[in-house]
């Protein structure tokens, strides 16, 4: 749920900027877990993935004009749901270890 909501703010974004929405290639790269420890540890590491992207994104001088206010406003926000989410996953991973 949290990700369809993620892609509708992205969207919403697209749209008030006059972008085309990239096609969902995401497909391509689902890998199915042979565990829930695996699925966790996937978790994890997706959401590591994601905190770096949104901060790199944040770094770039773009986030700096004004009129992408609303855009690095969507990165922070993003940013900080992933870090919700990992400390989620971490937690869950925890108690497989």
């Amino acid at each position: 749920e949290a990700e369809v909501q993620h892609i509708a703010s992205l969207s919403n974004t697209y749209a008030a900027h006059g972008l085309v929405v990239p096609e969902d290639k995401g497909a391509d790269y689902v890998k199915i877990p042979k565990t829930i420890k695996e699925a966790l540890e996937t978790g994890v590491q997706a959401e590591i993935d994601n905190i770096a992207m949104y901060d790199a994104f944040l770094k770039d001088k773009l986030m700096t004009q004004s009129a992408n206010a609303d855009i690095r406003a969507l990165f922070v926000s993003l940013r900080d749901a992933s870090k919700n989410h990992l400390g989620a996953f971490q937690n869950a991973l925890a108690r497989y270890k």
